[in-house]
């Protein structure tokens, strides 16, 4: 992407993560937020989770706070081009489910072994906000970007 449609994505891209803010933390309702919801939705399934495998924790469990990685990849998914809603749709559900998945699991880990707390949370800080949305963004648009990918490289090579 060059020039005018790189712009038009990002602020395809800005305006989605607005939004999805703007309904994931309305700070100014009465009511929880989804952001509240979500970490107590992680939270709770992780212990009912892990508590069969070590029994009750004793642990303070560190959530993330309710950042997740849903966020970005969402904006990512409705910025990108050339995409059909349906298949949106699918990726934003599936993308998500991985997402949280890979949450709850780095939080049942963090009830099972105690003592790398802030190891997997370290890992879920930077892998699981940052480069899993990115993969899995690229991995379910990638019919979007092969052609491009594959003309950018035919006509560098043109170049030479």
């Amino acid at each position: 992407m060059k020039g005018k449609p790189l712009l038009l994505f990002l602020v395809r891209f800005l305006s989605a993560i607005t939004v999805i803010l703007i309904f994931w933390v309305p700070v100014w309702l009465p009511i929880p937020s989804i952001s509240e919801r979500y970490i107590s939705f992680v939270t709770y399934t992780a212990v009912d989770v892990a508590e069969p495998l070590v029994g009750l924790p004793d642990v303070d469990i560190t959530t993330g706070g309710g950042f997740p990685g849903i966020i970005p990849f969402i904006a990512l998914i409705l910025a990108t081009p050339n995409v059909k809603w349906i298949k949106r749709i699918k990726s934003i559900v599936a993308g998500s489910i991985l997402l949280l998945f890979f949450h709850l699991s780095i939080i049942v880990l963090q009830i099972a072994f105690p003592s790398y707390q802030i190891g997997f949370f370290s890992f879920y800080a930077i892998f699981g906000r940052i480069a899993l949305p990115l993969i899995l963004w690229i991995w379910m648009s990638w019919d979007v970007f092969k052609p491009v990918i594959v003309i950018e490289g035919l006509a560098e090579e043109r170049k030479r």
